[in-house]
């Protein structure tokens, strides 16, 4: 029932001071509430003219007085005392002053004052006597103007409103709060201007989403039907929760700028995590099922992409997440109860709540805000943001190349936005589940080829952790790591190049040459994917060795926490290339031999390289370094063109650059000779992982010359021979940059086109057959996915259809179940069977590729010599005639993977099997023997494993010892990550 109040005029008077009337009142009736009916009666008004400097405010002396009971909560900020004598100031009467806290801290707070005290807020209220009819909640440290209460009391009667805010001030006169909008996650917003001092521009009336926690006004009978104030919460997130279950019931929450409280916001001292579980607890008591679907893993993701942002803004904010949520998930049984005390009587949806909420995240929004800031700090110009000193900065060469920068990014890595990686040599694409390939690495199985327990390469973790914060998206993560590397390689080079105080623009155009040059697109073209995601650490890891160290004892525990975790991450991408940093820094101290500065980066880099490596458990102690430099050939034909604007850019920096950068010049070029030289060193037993690693060196050293160029060029001091020398040089620069923005039309960063998504997807023609069921791939080994295995001159590979994925690229050593499969290929090959599908059924393999030309000018002899191998046998049909990626089905049945006893297949997924339940079955999997593979009974022969069928599910257990290292890394990347950028915030 809505209220009615009318009434008859019966005195005015001409000066305005009086006017008084009669009327009749029914108040209104919200769900919960305990007296639904009020007595007649009658009123004065006054009005206060003293008060209109802001906006015609009026106060309420009603003849039948409120009552009105006060709960002071105290925070132990000191400030007590000064809130009790403002609330003996209030014109309007308090029937009583009660306060919530600890007795003794009270009695410290305010000295010398009787006032009645309670341990919890629920306590405070439930000991309210039923005359009282509204409750003022006051935070400790609140000043509230005289009239504060008579403004609140009079604008909740005339309103019918349930609750009611205070407009918050400062001491200097700046607003805090006039109500708060909320977006849908429940994160106030105040609307309000830093420094926005209070004139009058809010000062009406108005329904808000929220109010602030200072100064709250709440009906008794309404806030006893909502169950009281939720005393699990922090004070922000708990005035947001009580409005937004008050207005499920049908109440109003407005907010009334005439009654104003100053309170100095420095006296907070909320933890942040507390209102950001708060929060979270809020969402989930208030909004239906059918919205927290969407809510809940939509602001998961938000919260996960603030703690990366905010690493780069020099905040750590990872333990806050992490600690909020697992709140919720401790106290997810009270959050239940609470949500059905809070949704039972309900008279308005979800609609009502989004009314008064606005678009899109706060989080978002704010991160954005700060991130621009932060960016513009890093260009040239003052201090003060005006269209002036836009206008100024827009002219300005560094802002120019940075923008050209990000477009030359957006555009270079377009087609990642929509397709993901090329699957194409060793570049093939995420898995499908973030959670599966993080198990996998942290001791779980490895499926390369016929699948081995030895441990994945760090790399997959890296995408494991991508696909999980995009919820396994299907090409976002791969997007965004590969744009990401390149932008960060490009603004790391700036960051190393100021080391030598190179400027901003310089430090672009060099970024732009080291992430797209002719190196980079080496290590593209050998579709080393990690070498190139690595890129976009190298030049990190050198900047926070090199940039000088403070005294301060804390600042350099922050540098050797930072230093740890990049070279981790360094190595993480490209194993050689963690090993890069040392060498590369002890060549540049012997250059710089009286540089203090060199030699103690030498130690970082030390210690930086060890911490790293550490952080690369448990893949670090099964790795084989020599194998992996020597796998392959290294071979890297260097376009002439390309090599003589190098040496010309190297020669100009070293000759016409200042002498400590003609020092850096010649320390460029010596990187630049040995990249070349370990690009090409096949003839000495390196291979082409080493060969990418060496293209990434060769890539640094010539971004450095080339940013000592751009910089000299432009010095005003330079002249004469110097001068002509370095225009010289300009035109070398000139040529790189050319040659680096021919992988814009590719779209791919550099990457070649898609091999095996176009020559596999054939597999996915028969509903479940792909997911059961292997394929052999056969022919030249630089056209195979990954690592690939010999026999008789030819190379062969067998991989998980219908497309094999990141964890699938390099073989481990051959065991029990390769050796037959490499028996059975002898046997083919011999020409002793004619049944080569029969024998490679055993192996879960239905289909053969063969890749590359296999007939016509050409040809590959190994494409041509496969295809006549598989040609000739009985139980093999092929299904294409083409000369290009010949391929052959088997002609029998069952074939699969996984196996039961009685024929059926179980399909591959994720890294388990899973199928029809068969009880009293036997499942067998067709994978190295290994006794982790179950559920038991198990049985393990030397080519096979037999497990029960009886749960329809086969999983692998992983190593306790490999998942304990894992758990500890996660840890301690943690914790470094936290010291990090406690460090840089300290500083």
């Amino acid at each position: 029932m809505n209220a009615v109040l009318f009434g008859v005029v019966t005195d005015v008077y001409d000066d305005g001071q009086m006017v008084r009337i009669e009327y009749r009142a029914k108040c209104p009736c919200h769900s919960g509430a305990a007296d639904p009916t009020r007595e007649e009666g009658y009123a004065e008004l006054a009005v206060a003219p003293d008060r209109i400097q802001n906006a015609p405010h009026m106060s309420m002396t009603p003849t039948r007085h409120a009552s009105v009971a006060t709960i002071v909560v105290t925070d132990g900020s000191g400030r007590l005392s000064r809130t009790l004598t403002a609330l003996d100031q209030q014109v309007y009467e308090l029937a009583s002053v009660v306060a919530v806290g600890s007795a003794k801290g009270v009695r410290a707070g305010a000295p010398g004052r009787s006032v009645a005290v309670h341990a919890t807020l629920r306590e405070a209220i439930d000991g309210v006597g039923p005359s009282i009819e509204y409750l003022w909640i006051v935070r400790e440290g609140a000043i509230p103007r005289p009239d504060a209460l008579n403004a609140a009391v009079y604008d909740a009667i005339r309103t019918e409103a349930g609750m009611v805010g205070s407009k918050v001030v400062g001491e200097d006169g700046t607003l805090r709060s006039v109500g708060l909008v909320s977006d849908t996650f429940g994160v106030p917003y105040t609307g309000l201007d830093e420094f926005e001092r209070d004139q009058g521009q809010y000062d009406v009336v108005r329904d808000v989403a929220a109010l602030s926690g200072v100064a709250l006004l709440l009906r008794r009978d309404l806030l006893h039907g909502l169950g009281g104030v939720d005393s699990s919460l922090a004070p922000g997130a708990a005035a947001i929760d009580l409005a937004q279950r008050a207005r499920l019931r049908g109440a109003r929450v407005v907010v009334s700028p005439a009654s104003e409280v100053v309170f100095d916001q420095e006296a907070r001292d909320d933890v942040r995590w507390r209102e950001e579980a708060g929060r979270i607890r809020a969402m989930m008591k208030a909004y239906s099922l059918l919205t927290l679907l969407w809510v809940i893993p939509l602001d998961f993701f938000i919260g996960l992409i603030e703690v990366i942002v905010s690493i780069f803004l020099g905040r750590w904010h990872g333990f806050e997440f992490a600690k909020s949520w697992g709140w919720n998930v401790i106290y997810l049984p009270s959050t239940l109860r609470a949500r059905h005390q809070a949704r039972s009587g309900r008279v308005a949806g979800d609609e009502q709540l989004f009314r008064f909420q606005r678009r899109g995240s706060v989080k978002i929004a704010r991160l954005s805000s700060e991130s621009m800031r932060a960016l513009r700090s890093r260009l040239p110009g003052d201090e003060r943001f005006s269209i002036e000193a836009v206008g100024q900065e827009m002219r300005q060469p560094a802002f120019v190349i940075g923008i050209l920068a990000v477009l030359f990014v957006l555009v270079a890595a377009r087609n990642l936005w929509s397709d993901g990686f090329p699957s194409v040599g060793y570049t093939l694409g995420f898995p499908s589940n973030g959670w599966d390939a993080l198990g996998a690495y942290a001791g779980g199985w490895n499926p390369a080829g016929l699948g081995s327990p030895d441990p994945l390469r760090p790399l997959l973790a890296i995408a494991g952790i991508a696909k999980v914060v995009t919820a396994n998206a299907a090409a976002l993560s791969e997007y965004l790591l590969g744009a990401g590397a390149m932008l960060s390689g490009i603004w790391g080079m700036m960051r190393l190049l100021r080391t030598w105080s190179i400027s901003a623009a310089p430090g672009l155009i060099a970024g732009l040459v080291y992430v797209a040059g002719s190196a980079a697109q080496g290590i593209a073209g050998n579709t080393h994917i990690g070498t190139l995601l690595a890129l976009g650490v190298l030049p990190w890891a050198l900047r926070l060795t090199l940039r000088p160290v403070g005294e301060d004892g804390w600042a350099f525990a922050s540098r050797m926490a930072a230093v740890t975790l990049t070279f981790g991450l360094l190595g993480a991408a490209s194993p050689l290339l963690l090993l890069a940093p040392v060498p590369l820094i002890g060549a540049y101290a012997l250059i710089r031999i009286t540089d203090g500065n060199a030699w103690r980066a030498l130690i970082l880099s030390l210690v930086g390289t060890a911490g790293g490596a550490l952080l690369l458990s448990p893949w670090i102690w099964s790795a084989d370094f020599v194998s992996m430099a020597r796998g392959g050939y290294a071979y890297w034909p260097i376009p002439p063109i390309v090599g003589v604007a190098g040496v010309v850019v190297v020669v100009a920096a070293v000759v016409a650059a200042r002498r400590h950068l003609g020092l850096v010049a010649g320390w460029a070029g010596l990187l630049m000779s040995v990249g070349v030289l370990g690009a090409r060193s096949g003839e000495f037993g390196f291979g082409t992982e080493f060969e990418s690693v060496a293209l990434a060196v060769l890539s640094l050293g010539a971004a450095i010359a080339v940013g000592i160029v751009a910089h000299a060029v432009a010095d005003r001091e330079g002249g004469g021979w110097r001068r002509l020398v370095m225009m010289v040089g300009v035109g070398g620069v000139t040529v790189l940059i050319a040659v680096s923005i021919v992988i814009m039309p590719g779209g791919r960063i550099g990457l070649p086109g898609d091999r095996f998504d176009s020559a596999f997807r054939f597999t996915l023609a028969t509903a479940g057959q792909a997911e059961q069921s292997r394929i052999l791939v056969v022919g030249p080994s630089f056209l195979l996915p990954g690592d690939s295995r010999s026999i008789e001159g030819g190379a062969y590979r067998v991989v998980s259809a219908p497309v094999p994925d990141l964890g699938e690229v390099r073989l481990a050593e051959s065991l029990a179940f390769d050796d037959l499969l490499e028996e059975k290929l002898e046997l083919i090959i011999s020409g002793e069977t004619r049944r080569a599908g029969g024998e490679l059924a055993l192996f879960g393999i239905r289909w053969i590729v063969v890749m590359g030309e296999s007939s016509g000018p050409e040809a590959e002899e190994a494409s041509v010599a496969w295809r006549n191998v598989f040609a000739g046998q009985l139980d093999l049909l092929p299904l294409t005639a083409a000369p290009e990626n010949t391929v052959f089905v088997t002609d029998i049945q069952p074939v699969g993977r996984a196996l039961t006893s009685a024929a059926d297949a179980w399909p591959r997924i994720g890294w388990s099997y899973i199928g029809e339940p068969a009880p009293g079955r036997r499942a067998f999997i067709a994978e190295n023997p290994d006794d982790g593979w179950g559920p038991p009974p198990r049985l393990t022969t030397e080519s096979m494993n037999e497990i029960s069928a009886e749960t329809g599910v086969a999983t692998y257990t992983p190593d306790p010892s490999s998942r304990t290292q894992a758990v500890f890394v996660l840890v301690a990347i943690m914790v470094l990550t936290g010291a990090a950028g406690w460090g840089r915030r300290r500083q």
